[in-house]
């Protein structure tokens, strides 16, 4: 990852350019859906599941184990290695921030419950102890992921050493797919995860479900969007 070139770019002015993405290599017969209509086809394509990989997340028994059951909101809270390493670091608030975005998303749709995906356990916990509503979660190991390195730069996870990584990537593909099923999103735009979500959750619907970002709005390259809306840190 340290060689590529579009990361090193953060010293640099490679990918600084970012015309590119305004108008993506859209097909003529669908270019007057827009890019994002485009996206989010190609990444529904992309995402679709082999029969292994169905297997090892079994996101049917785990929607039964935790509760998961419609209408439900999906909330993605990104934590973890962002609240150390971007402009984020040492900003980022707990569940009660995003209380109010829930509250009115609750109200407006008439449900309580909420599929909460993180990698912070405190905002588990204090999800857990909230009894406005009922909040569903999938079982994951978090702690490995409250580091003040990024995740993508920690070799040990990735060089076949240990299944920890493999493990990682199963979780965060599974909490993707289930942000993805809500019937409503309150999302980090910024975030890959929730933007896969959301264009994930469009293609499977065919319209744009109701949304929240908390972070900007969805972009064509998330840099467009940096540090020009107010955020919850």
């Amino acid at each position: 990852m340290r060689n590529n070139r579009c990361m090193q770019s953060l010293i640099g002015s490679r990918c600084n350019n970012m015309s590119p993405f305004l108008t993506a290599a859209i097909p003529e017969r669908y270019a007057a859906r827009g890019n994002f209509w485009w996206r989010s086809a190609m990444l529904a394509y992309l995402v679709r599941l082999n029969h292994y990989t169905q297997v090892r997340l079994g996101l049917e028994s785990l929607k039964t184990q935790i509760g998961y059951q419609h209408p439900i909101i999906g909330v993605h809270v990104r934590h973890g290695d962002a609240c150390h390493t971007t402009t984020r670091k040492g900003t980022c608030k707990g569940l009660a921030s995003y209380l109010p975005r829930i509250r009115g998303m609750a109200e407006r749709y008439n449900t309580t419950r909420v599929y909460l995906a993180t990698d912070d356990q405190q905002v588990v916990d204090d999800a857990q102890r909230n009894t406005e509503f009922t909040f569903v979660l999938a079982p994951a190991d978090r702690a490995v992921l409250n580091s003040k390195e990024q995740i993508e730069y920690r070799k040990k996870l990735w060089d076949g050493s240990s299944d920890v990584g493999h493990s990682i990537a199963l979780s965060a593909l599974q909490d993707t797919l289930l942000l993805a099923e809500a019937d409503y999103l309150i999302a980090h735009l910024m975030s890959n995860i929730s933007r896969m979500a959301l264009e994930l959750s469009a293609a499977q619907k065919q319209y744009l479900p109701p949304f929240i970002s908390i972070d900007g709005p969805w972009c064509a390259h998330w840099r467009m969007c940096e540090d020009k809306y107010d955020r919850v840190r």
